[in-house]
């Protein structure tokens, strides 16, 4: 009687000529007439999902539809100047300069994002982008993993997702608490456009691997 193999988590292929107890993690039944294999010589095999042209293509358009939105709703609204810390102390100082109404430079300066929270967002997104890295770049072009294969993540990685995850909510809800004072209660839509036009702007970066 064999002695059935420890379990382990990770994204298996099954190998069809690992029969006989060829390959490690096989189970032999039989007098070794068939076994599954689903790890030969130690070495861990993933299944990478083959995406058809017509799907890339569809991906494109979406991206290209939010890259515009977002485009539009920035020019609009003004969302990186306000965001970007460099540029709210200038831009406060000239608006108060050229404001002659003092009840009208006092409404200006109240409206102001919460710098202190866009400290905290900024550090929360460069976390975020920092793994995003680590998932899209370091994995493939360095360990030599599949790409863009969340069951590869999974395996090799399993704590990254959750950590990315929670840190992405966290950031988002601080941020639009940040831009509370401008936007109001359309912070959350406004902001949110921004971050898919982002995102979406990788599907152009060969480097990312979703072209």
């Amino acid at each position: 009687m064999s002695t059935p193999s420890s379990y382990r988590r990770v994204a298996q292929r099954d190998d069809p000529t690992g029969g006989g107890g060829g390959g490690e993690g096989g189970t032999a039944s039989g007098g070794g007439g068939s076994s599954s294999s689903g790890v030969g010589g130690g070495v861990d095999t993933f299944d990478v999902p083959v995406r058809s042209r017509k799907d890339r293509l569809e991906d494109k358009c979406v991206a290209i539809g939010w890259i515009i939105v977002a485009c539009i709703v920035a020019h609009y609204t003004d969302f990186f100047s306000i965001v970007s810390l460099w540029n709210n102390t200038n831009t406060n100082a000239a608006t108060a300069t050229d404001t002659a109404d003092t009840a009208d430079t006092a409404d200006t300066a109240t409206s102001q994002p919460n710098k202190a929270l866009l400290r905290i967002a900024y550090i929360g997104f460069s976390i975020v982008i920092t793994l995003y890295f680590y998932l899209i770049i370091y994995l493939p072009k360095v360990k030599g993993l599949p790409s863009n294969d969340p069951s590869v993540w999974n395996a090799y990685c399993p704590k990254v997702l959750p950590i990315m995850g929670v840190t992405s909510i966290m950031t988002y809800l601080i941020l639009i608490r940040a831009i509370y004072p401008i936007y109001g209660m359309l912070g959350p839509i406004i902001s949110g456009t921004e971050i898919m036009g982002l995102i979406m702007v990788t599907h152009f970066i060969p480097v990312f691997g979703l072209c």
